[in-house]
């Protein structure tokens, strides 16, 4: 079915991502984080894993030209003949102290030539700087990256790294020699390694972690803005003097000043919506008199020495001053409920008279355009006599101009079918009545369906009997929300559509209170709410 009360325009459909496929603030200010966090600890990782390692290097090689040096000491004086023995001795000390290290010590001349060696090892005198410490007298510290035993040459062993200190010594017969004291640097090694480890899992933790922390840091900051919007979302015209000041919207200064920006502008709006309401309706009540005047005087005319041209221009005159009656009286019962001032007081209307009422004010529409108009009445013996709350008028109203519309969108010898239902009282609530108006005709096209409640709106391109003004559907969800309910739309296009008014009920030995007194309604002008046809 084609719905009066629908436009042209694409309803954009609920995604992930924001209108427009941007980027949320929450996902940017969450990335944003993880960026901030990710170079700060990486960086400072890596500055750390620098020092770290130059700290490490220089202090154990200060403690290794210390050790050279007391063990240089210790073997001063000494003879090349029996050094060998002393060195074998100090060696079995020093292995004590560096378990699981490989050790070394050589004394070597100045020719590069080994004197005395703890244990054999091979390696050039120009890889540990043996010339150098020899010309200047300054230790000299170097790490052969292949170990003490294959010289740091491609050989088939495998050592760990070792570092090797060479410093100056003096025999008793005053020549010089160099003292070569090597260890292999497992020690080192495994300190770097350990705080290698430290460093991956903090790389790849740190961000995990930066995202889930500005993940939910960035939910608070932006939780304020998605209320604010909420509240937005929910303004219509009708609510449009609600203000947007909420506390739930917190103290921020940036979210309490664009709350009160909006606030002040949607106060302009709604200063300027009432008026044109005001003016919409002064219009109405001033124009309502004429054309009753006009239709009065087209209907009592003396046709009978009329022309046929005549005639057929007071019929046109007598048609168009109906039709401009009835739109004005759609103005005037859209202006009265809007104002709160469609209602007189709650009276209980059964919900199957109701419906028989609705189905009798539109069975002449229905025999014009050639439509079986169907109710199907509650007949469970619970429900026989369930009646809902509200004022006959509007009640009878908005189920006519759900009818007509579905009429006018029917094709001929289609069917219309006006059926009741009763939900029970669950949980705590109470029972509700369902009427739902079901038509044959060829549905609602899909972005149509966020918008046929609006008023002036109406379908286009959809086959129909004749033209509405596009208010029905908009004072029947009007006069719903009155009585507490609500209308729901579903389409099966192109197979027809079901309009569904969902409003409290109470079965006929419930009591009720004067639900108009209440809800603090009072007595008031309600004037005559037939609102002449969606």
């Amino acid at each position: 079915m084609g719905v009066d009360s629908a436009t042209d325009g694409a309803v954009g459909a609920a995604t992930g991502r924001s209108p427009g496929g941007h980027v949320t603030l929450r996902v940017r200010l969450t990335a944003w984080v993880v960026a901030v966090n990710t170079l700060i600890i990486w960086t400072t990782g890596t500055v750390f894993w620098l020092y770290q390692k130059w700290s490490i290097d220089e202090s154990i090689n200060d403690r290794r030209i210390t050790r050279a040096r007391l063990i240089a000491a210790q073997l001063r004086p000494f003879t090349p003949d029996g050094l060998t023995d002393r060195l074998g001795g100090v060696s079995s000390e020093l292995s004590r102290q560096f378990l699981g290290d490989e050790l070394l010590i050589q004394v070597r001349d100045s020719r590069g030539m080994v004197v005395a060696s703890s244990s054999p090892a091979r390696f050039e005198p120009e890889q540990i700087g043996l010339w150098r410490v020899l010309e200047t007298g300054v230790p000299a510290v170097t790490v052969l990256p292949r170990g003490l035993w294959d010289g740091g040459s491609e050989g088939p062993r495998h050592d760990p790294p070792a570092r090797v200190v060479v410093v100056p010594m003096a025999s008793e017969d005053g020549r010089w020699y160099a003292l070569v004291f090597g260890v292999s640097d497992g020690f080192a090694r495994e300190q770097m390694r350990i705080f290698r480890g430290v460093l991956l899992v903090m790389f790849f933790v740190g961000p995990v972690a930066a995202a889930v922390s500005g993940w939910f840091i960035a939910g608070l900051a932006v939780a304020p803005f998605e209320r604010l919007r909420r509240l937005v979302s929910r303004l219509k015209p009708e609510s449009s003097s609600t203000s947007l000041q909420d506390d739930s919207l917190g103290n921020s200064a940036e979210v309490v000043r664009l709350a009160r920006e909006l606030d002040s502008a949607r106060a302009r709006v709604a200063e300027r919506f009432a008026a044109q309401e005001r003016f919409l309706s002064n219009v109405s009540h001033e124009l309502k008199t004429p054309i009753s005047v006009m239709l009065i005087e087209a209907q009592t005319i003396d046709r009978a020495g009329l022309s046929p041209a005549g005639e057929r221009f007071v019929e046109s005159v007598e048609d168009e001053m109906s039709r401009l009656g009835r739109l004005i009286e759609s103005f005037l019962t859209l202006s009265r409920i809007q104002d709160g001032k469609g209602l007189a007081r709650f009276r209980a209307y059964a919900v199957n008279d109701l419906i028989m009422d609705g189905v009798d004010d539109c069975a002449m529409m229905a025999e014009q355009h050639r439509v079986r108009l169907v109710p199907e009445l509650l007949a469970d013996d619970r429900w026989l006599d369930a009646s809902v709350s509200g004022e006959p008028e509007l009640l009878r109203t908005m189920l006519d101009n759900l009818i007509r519309n579905a009429l006018r969108f029917s094709p001929e010898e289609g069917r219309v079918t006006v059926r009741a239902s009763i939900t029970p009282e669950e949980q705590g609530k109470g029972c509700t009545a369902s009427i739902a108006v079901e038509d044959e005709g060829p549905g609602i096209p899909p972005h149509l369906i966020g918008t046929i409640f609006d008023r002036f709106a109406q379908a286009s391109n959809q086959p129909r009997h004749g033209r509405g003004h596009g208010l029905g559907l908009t004072i029947a969800m009007g006069i719903a929300e009155l009585h507490r309910g609500s209308i729901a739309v579903a389409s099966r296009a192109p197979h027809g559509c079901v309009f569904t008014v969902t409003l409290p009920a109470r079965s006929a030995d419930a009591s009720s209170p004067d639900v108009g007194e209440r809800d603090g309604i009072t007595d008031g002008d309600h004037g005559d709410h037939d609102a002449g046809g969606a």
